[in-house]
């Protein structure tokens, strides 16, 4: 008896699961519905970035300078923190700059007599300035857009009142490289294997400023102000980059083996 009840509750179970089965509804296969961007509005998007971070950049380039005679009047000096890891503080490679390049820059030119023919227009020199000085360029024309020139203007004097409201004597930044023509890129990739094809520094929106040397401020009177270390004044100029590239006016890649910032305006 045992036996047989065990048999038919195992044949009821079994023809209720068949009936089961064949009433299941047939799941729905999953669907995605992600949108994808037509290349028009990629191009939009790309457009609209661009322009907020041009904007934002150029908010903070407009800011007015301090007064030095207020900053200096500061009796005790502000501390040293420079950052911790210049290679993790400036990681923007060529790819990051490049689009910030194309997008608000020049078109690049063959030679640098082209160049020089779009001063006034596109371009503006950049030789003369109080807050830092240029090296003799030879891979390179001193032309930036105006927006890269208020960059480096605003770069140079960041660093002399950071010097100043630290207690360290003031010292110049030296840029050792602007634009680049088409020749010059092409040169200098014949001795340099690192050097890219597709360069930032011939849009007009790219500088190198050296974080090994600087030049010494002299004074009307003919005065030649004292220097600090070099290993001083390179922490004092990673605390200024760090500050307005993590504002958003500027990119920033660390070059080890040039010894150099390499820097492009947002």
């Amino acid at each position: 008896s045992f036996s047989a009840i065990v048999a038919i509750l195992f044949i009821v179970k079994l023809c209720g699961g068949c009936q089961s089965d064949k009433s299941k509804t047939p799941s729905t296969p999953n669907i995605d519905t992600t949108v994808v961007a037509t290349p028009q509005q990629a191009n939009l998007n790309f457009a609209d970035t661009m322009t907020l971070a041009a904007s934002r950049c150029d908010s903070i380039l407009s800011t007015p300078y301090h007064n030095p005679q207020l900053i200096m009047a500061v009796e005790k000096p502000h501390k040293i923190y420079s950052v911790s890891d210049f290679s993790r503080a400036f990681p923007d490679i060529n790819p990051v700059q490049i689009a910030a390049a194309r997008h608000h820059g020049v078109a690049p030119r063959n030679s640098r007599d082209e160049i020089a023919s779009m001063v006034g227009d596109s371009l503006i020199c950049i030789s003369h300035n109080p807050y830092y000085t240029v090296a003799p360029l030879t891979s390179s024309s001193p032309y930036l857009i105006p927006r890269a020139k208020k960059l480096l203007a605003r770069i140079g004097r960041n660093f002399i009142d950071s010097l100043l409201i630290k207690k360290i004597p003031p010292s110049l930044i030296i840029v050792s490289s602007v634009t680049r023509s088409l020749e010059d890129i092409k040169g200098l990739r014949t001795i340099n294997t690192n050097a890219t094809e597709n360069s930032c520094h011939s849009y007009g929106t790219t500088i190198d400023i050296s974080y090994i040397n600087y030049a010494p401020i002299v004074l009307a009177d003919g005065t030649t102000i004292r220097q600090a270390r070099s290993d001083t004044l390179q922490w004092v100029l990673s605390e200024v980059l760090n500050d307005l590239r993590s504002l958003g006016a500027c990119y920033v890649k660390y070059e080890r083996k040039q010894g150099c910032y390499h820097i492009t305006v947002r």
